[in-house]
């Protein structure tokens, strides 16, 4: 190999990790918008207020003791939304 061809071959290389540096610097700007985003929509409000789950519909009205509380349904999209914040500001994504 030719000391143009190791330059040429290492040239591409670097152009290659500057391109993946920008890529990922991107997609951690986007996963923050995101995740700004799912809490804004989220709110601050509890999700079972009159004895129903605003997000996914649940009936709670017989479970006093939920009112003003966040809905414990694992199929919720709150519930999974609030899980998935907590991991992200954990540092698991």
């Amino acid at each position: 190999m030719t000391n143009y061809e190791w330059a040429a071959d290492r040239y591409d290389e670097l152009k290659q990790a500057r391109k993946q540096r920008s890529r990922s610097k991107q997609q951690r700007q986007t996963i923050a918008d995101l995740l700004a985003a799912i809490e804004e929509l989220l709110g601050n409000q509890p999700d079972i207020q009159s004895g129903h789950c605003v997000r996914c519909g649940r009936d709670f009205s017989a479970e006093l003791h939920l009112y003003g509380t966040d809905c414990p349904s694992h199929d919720c999209p709150g519930y999974a939304a609030r899980q998935l914040l907590v991991r992200a500001k954990a540092g698991a994504l």
